[in-house]
């Protein structure tokens, strides 16, 4: 597959154009994404914003692990991984969070991240 690339360092599958391509099976958009916060075009996320996005990925990998059936033996360590490492963010988080103004922008930056691998979700599932 090719793969096209625009002025700003985004890439796309070459045949369709898209960051995220179904059928050329190609995903771009966390490199995208961070291209964009390298061009300016978004702004450079805060350490809460990082931590939320963190938090996240870790309790979706730890949901993820559990599964219908538990967490099975081959995947053992790696969960008792993400289980520390969501301790350490959660810890964090707690540190950052004495403000009522930084537990607001960490509410929002939990559901942001929420709803962008929801949506991600979504997009892989067609």
């Amino acid at each position: 597959m090719t793969i096209a690339s625009d002025a700003v360092g985004r890439n796309f599958c070459g045949p369709h154009k898209k960051d995220m391509c179904h059928i050329c099976g190609m995903d771009f958009r966390m490199t995208n994404e961070l291209a964009e916060i390298r061009a300016g075009l978004r702004p450079e996320p805060t350490k809460l914003q990082k931590l939320a996005e963190e938090r996240t990925i870790l309790q979706r990998g730890i949901s993820f692990m559990r599964g219908p059936a538990g967490v099975p033996p081959v995947m053992k360590a790696n969960y008792d991984f993400h289980v520390q490492q969501l301790a350490k963010v959660e810890k964090e988080i707690e540190e950052l969070t004495k403000a009522e103004s930084d537990r607001k922008e960490l509410e929002e930056a939990t559901a942001k991240s929420r709803a962008k691998y929801a949506s991600q979700d979504a997009d892989t599932r067609r």
